[in-house]
């Protein structure tokens, strides 16, 4: 984490960009501290809220004028806007961004401690705790290479290595990640046809028009050289989200180990 310690004080007037600690924040009884979010941190309020921008680029007029006490950020994408925000006087804090259902219990806690809600914080992060080890208790191999990739509107692609909230997901279903190059890393079409992956799940983001993201789905199969069934699409929502490392993502895990289960059957060794 960067910045100042998160002990002592009691942020009562908070700016978001990070949908994981929105989710947070709102799971600990907290929503009432947010003043202003990110259009993607909409999903997980409980009611609307100013909205000063988006997840790379926000208005600092508009976030100066809200007077917050602590402006929340994510890394590493969120950094130049962290950055930017310190320059401009503004009192940004950058969490770390979670690669574990373990870690996201870490965050939890974290934002908790920031806004004076530990006690509510460790209660929630005490319950994923318990159900990932539930989820990673019960883990049984799947014989299936299964990767996640991440479509974005313009066609391009990122994949999800070791080191992402993708790659436990993949281990906590049981599965193996073919994906060797740690983090979020782009992919063209001759990395999805060398990854030699039974299936692919699909993370599609919401504002992507059905129609459209259809299409790129189509294409991705196409490139990975592999039927369309064994291509899922999973459309952002609240859960299941392949891409919010926050609270829910416990929820997204126990999705996921159904459909990676589902993929096995259809598109697992010999039946591809």
């Amino acid at each position: 984490m960067v910045g100042a310690a998160w002990s002592g004080w009691r942020a009562l007037r908070v700016v978001s960009l990070a949908p994981a600690a929105t989710e947070a924040l709102v799971r600990i009884g907290a929503g009432d501290e947010l003043v202003g979010v990110s259009a993607y941190c909409r999903p997980w309020l409980d009611e609307p809220k100013p909205v000063v921008g988006g997840y790379v680029k926000a208005s600092l007029r508009l976030v100066k004028r809200l007077e917050p006490d602590v402006v929340l950020l994510q890394g590493p994408a969120q950094l130049g806007l962290y950055e930017e925000m310190r320059r401009a006087g503004l009192p940004a804090r950058l969490l770390p961004l979670p690669a574990t259902l373990e870690g996201v219990a870490d965050l939890v806690v974290q934002v908790g401690a920031l806004v004076g809600r530990l006690a509510e914080a460790r209660a929630l992060a005490g319950e994923l705790a318990s159900r990932a080890a539930e989820l990673k208790a019960s883990r049984r191999e799947l014989g299936i290479r299964l990767a996640v990739a991440y479509l974005w509107g313009d066609g391009s692609v990122n994949l999800g290595g070791p080191g992402t909230i993708a790659d436990e997901l993949i281990y906590v279903a049981g599965a193996e990640n073919p994906v060797r190059e740690p983090g979020f890393a782009p992919a063209g079409p001759d990395d999805l046809r060398g990854l030699g992956a039974h299936a692919v799940a699909v993370n599609v983001p919401e504002e992507l028009p059905p129609r459209r993201a259809l299409a790129l789905v189509g294409r991705l199969a196409e490139a990975a050289g592999l039927p369309r069934r064994c291509v899922a699409a999973v459309r952002e929502a609240r859960a299941p989200n392949l891409a919010h490392p926050g609270p829910s993502l416990v929820d997204t895990a126990a999705w996921f180990r159904g459909l990676a289960r589902a993929l096995a059957r259809a598109c697992g060794p010999g039946r591809g």
